[in-house]
């Protein structure tokens, strides 16, 4: 799946997500910004186990759940990039599991579980595909209502 990533909205019970604060000083998409912790998948990988060796990689995270919300596609062929998308899984976790993270953080510069609302209020930069990800995660009841619309 060349030119496909995966992303994890690892989310609590009250809506705070686990973000990743993107390194500033190496050459990926959106150095400096906030992200969902994910990656490329790799070739001949399903997006389940790019998924499961992305967060075992950067967060240490094993033996979790995750469930299919989206995908969400790109064009970059302005750039020579082709069509690009990341698969975006939801994954249940505690405030536990997110200090555990923190402690085994391998990729980024930091991270931090952030109010749900306050990820989406402006005040911080995200990466942009991560950031309509998560708008469509935080009106997913009010999508649903309205798609069932005639």
């Amino acid at each position: 799946m060349a030119g496909y990533g995966v992303g994890a909205i690892l989310v609590t019970p009250d809506e705070k997500v686990l973000m990743q604060l993107r390194d500033a000083d190496v050459p990926i998409w959106f150095p400096g910004r906030w992200g969902l912790f994910g990656g490329a998948i790799d070739e001949g990988e399903t997006p389940e186990a790019a998924l499961a060796r992305e967060l075992s990689e950067e967060i240490a995270l094993e033996d979790f759940e995750a469930a299919y919300f989206t995908q969400v596609a790109f064009d970059v062929r302005p750039w020579s990039g082709g069509i690009r998308g990341r698969f975006v899984y939801i994954v249940a976790i505690t405030e536990e599991i997110a200090r555990y993270a923190r402690d085994n953080l391998a990729e980024g510069a930091d991270c931090a579980l952030i109010p749900l609302g306050e990820m989406l209020d402006g005040s911080r930069p995200l990466v942009p595909y991560d950031e309509f990800a998560l708008r469509l995660y935080s009106d997913r009841e009010h999508l649903a209502e309205t798609a069932q619309r005639p």
